[in-house]
């Protein structure tokens, strides 16, 4: 679940209160925030044998991930499952998303990565590729 991630046709306006006038985005939205995150990791190789040539290669590791989150405000109201119609701003739920991952350490500077997610617990549940330059979590 990233803001780069909801599509335009998942936003519908109804409510003049929500914050960006797209409810889903709004679920991303709060001054309070509770995470969960659990994944698998393994090693996938260090090095590549081609004949008598090795050719040396980042570390790479791969990963399986569960991941649940929410952010709220003041004002919200905190259910496990919200009712069809229910507005989304102001009822909130956990998110939840499942994945895998490949990451590459680039010679000890930065950690490449490239995940392919499945949100859960939205309407569109296309899953999404992204690939990004950062911490591994």
């Amino acid at each position: 679940y990233t803001a780069g991630s909801i599509h335009g046709n998942e936003c519908h306006v109804d409510n003049p209160e929500n914050y960006t006038g797209c409810a889903t985005l709004d679920q991303l939205i709060g001054s309070r925030l509770a995470l969960f995150n659990v994944e698998v990791r393994f090693p996938l190789f260090r090095q590549l044998a081609l004949g008598f040539a090795p050719i040396n290669l980042p570390p790479m590791e791969g990963a399986v991930f569960f991941d649940a989150g929410m952010a709220w405000t003041s004002q919200s109201r905190l259910v496990t499952t919200r009712e069809s119609g229910a507005d989304e701003s102001r009822f909130r739920h956990p998110l939840t998303s499942v994945g895998v991952s490949v990451r590459a350490n680039m010679w000890g500077m930065m950690v490449l990565r490239a995940d392919y997610t499945k949100p859960l617990r939205r309407v569109y549940r296309s899953a999404y590729v992204t690939v990004s330059i950062g911490p591994t979590f």
